[in-house]
């Protein structure tokens, strides 16, 4: 009969201890962000008084500008108001695409864009146009077709636009992308909730 030493025993007993100790401690079934949030810049142009094949509307999923047209590919479209306000348009309300309307809903935030760090959970509109000013920062909930087998079928996105020119019907924003579905962290780096 074989027999084991008692300090072989003990040092086993104590690696099983050590692996049940960080389990009970840990949630085996918490969601973890795998991708990093994506920061960017982007120029866009307003909806009326440019030429058709400026980027005036963006789409969150692609983090990227795009044409306004009658594909209705993106999420919001922008445009300029005389006394210098944005407005920020949901797709759904410049027409239904063959794939339907996307659900975009829109929320203004207060305090600064580099203070906010994680996307209100609620309040939301997705049936109304938002109107913002320079600086003034506000958040996209997305239903997006990337996350169609995922448990949340929302992504989150926070925007700021720094200038407008007036002439050109030029606004340069900001914007942070949390690529993660459901994930609702706005700052630096892979989010945690």
């Amino acid at each position: 009969m074989l027999t084991l030493p008692k300090r072989g025993v003990a040092a086993r007993v104590a690696v099983v201890g050590a692996i049940l100790l960080a389990v009970a401690c840990s949630d085996p079934f918490s969601l973890e962000a795998r991708l990093d949030n994506v920061g960017t810049r982007a120029n866009l142009w307003a909806l009326t008084g440019t030429p058709p094949n400026y980027p005036a509307a963006f789409d969150i999923s692609l983090v990227s500008p795009v044409r306004a047209d009658g594909n209705l590919a993106f999420d919001f479209a922008t445009d300029l108001e005389s006394n210098g306000s944005i407005r920020i348009i949901p797709q759904a309300m410049l027409g239904q695409s063959l794939l339907g309307a996307r659900v975009v809903g829109l929320r203004r935030v207060s305090g600064t864009y580099e203070a906010l760090l994680e996307a209100p959970a609620d309040g939301y509109s997705a049936d109304s146009v938002l109107v913002v000013k320079v600086g003034e920062p506000f958040v996209a909930r997305v239903r997006s077709q990337a996350c169609s087998f995922q448990l949340s079928q929302e992504l989150f996105a926070k925007f700021v636009v720094d200038t407008v020119i007036a002439s050109e019907r030029r606004m340069s924003f900001r914007t942070v992308i949390d690529p993660n579905c459901g994930f609702r962290g706005l700052g630096e780096g892979r989010p945690r909730r």
